[in-house]
């Protein structure tokens, strides 16, 4: 997806990098501290089950963005002023 975004907008490439990385950075952020509330706190620790449920039902989310992206990425880039026209 990195690349794709730096192919799509060549003239903001450092625009487009940091639009990717960022919530990236952010997600796996949230995830580092959500394990710690998952598992490690044992008075709200859930069981061990549902810790690796809610971090599965999060990572099918992810997975559905990545083919909603793909899918309907040509109808976005269309729309898009900035896009480069291929």
């Amino acid at each position: 997806m990195l690349i794709t975004s730096s192919d799509a907008y060549p003239n903001f490439i450092g625009s487009a990098i940091a639009a990717f990385l960022i919530p990236s950075f952010f997600i796996a952020a949230a995830l580092a501290h959500a394990g710690v509330a998952l598992f490690v706190d044992p008075a709200t620790a859930l069981s061990t089950k549902w810790g690796f449920a809610i971090i599965g039902f999060i990572s099918f989310g992810i997975v559905a963005l990545i083919y909603v992206i793909y899918f309907f990425g040509e109808n976005i880039r269309k729309r898009s002023k900035l896009a480069k026209r291929f």
